[in-house]
């Protein structure tokens, strides 16, 4: 990216998970940002 002369604005993954996941991995760091 940066040899084309790009600069990332944004992450490639945004973190977007089922609320679901959460029961399913009890362990994980899963963190609400806002609606």
């Amino acid at each position: 990216m940066y040899e084309l002369g790009m600069t990332p604005v944004l992450p490639a993954f945004s973190g977007n998970v089922p609320a679901a996941l959460k029961s399913i991995f009890p362990s994980a760091k899963i963190t609400r940002l806002g609606n």
